[in-house]
């Protein structure tokens, strides 16, 4: 039963959001394992236009992704669509899901050659990790996003670090600046 309110619900929301897509055809889809990337890809950029506001109708688009990524194998989509999930429940201060989702990110991506994405959830640690006032954590993670976009000449990866470095070493509130910007940028009093 919740299977078919689910299906029915991201249904309707589809139709409403790709306007001339045949609602008997995106049914038909969404009953079926069968699910191809093309689809997959679809409800994806479909999820990435959705305002963090609409968490319920989020998690369900990205859980439906996240299931059929699963059945296909698919690690790519499916850790597109967890850092989208973890996006939202960070702006939505569900900090304990944000970082169970990002942290599967890392673990899904971490030994692959899809940096972007982890580089992204790198980011979402760094978000929550300052969030919560464990600012060494947080130090780590940007660090960590920033050698995998360098290595990766990922432009907006090492754009972002840099940027969350300067605003954690200029947030007052984090009692380790001065030792951290000594030692990365070995500078003496």
């Amino acid at each position: 039963m919740k299977q078919l309110l689910l299906t029915a619900l991201l249904t309707i929301n589809m139709a409403i959001g790709f306007g001339q897509i045949n609602i008997d055809s995106l049914h038909t889809s969404f009953l079926t394992t069968k699910t191809d990337t093309v689809t997959l890809r679809k409800y994806l950029q479909r999820l990435e236009k959705l305002s963090s506001e609409n968490i319920n109708e989020i998690e369900i688009t990205a859980n439906w992704i996240i299931e059929n990524a699963v059945l296909k194998k698919n690690d790519n989509m499916l850790a597109a669509a967890l850092v989208i999930l973890g996006d939202t429940y960070l702006n939505a201060q569900k900090l304990k899901e944000a970082a169970e989702v990002y942290l599967r990110v890392i673990t899904l991506t971490e030994n692959s050659s899809n940096y972007i994405d982890l580089s992204k959830a790198y980011i979402g640690m760094y978000n929550f990790n300052k969030q919560s006032g464990d600012y060494d954590k947080a130090m780590a993670f940007i660090t960590k996003c920033l050698t995998v976009s360098e290595k990766n000449n990922y432009k907006p990866g090492i754009a972002k670090s840099k940027y969350g470095t300067a605003a954690l070493l200029d947030d007052q509130s984090y009692p380790e600046k001065k030792r951290h910007f000594q030692f990365n940028f070995q500078i003496n009093e």
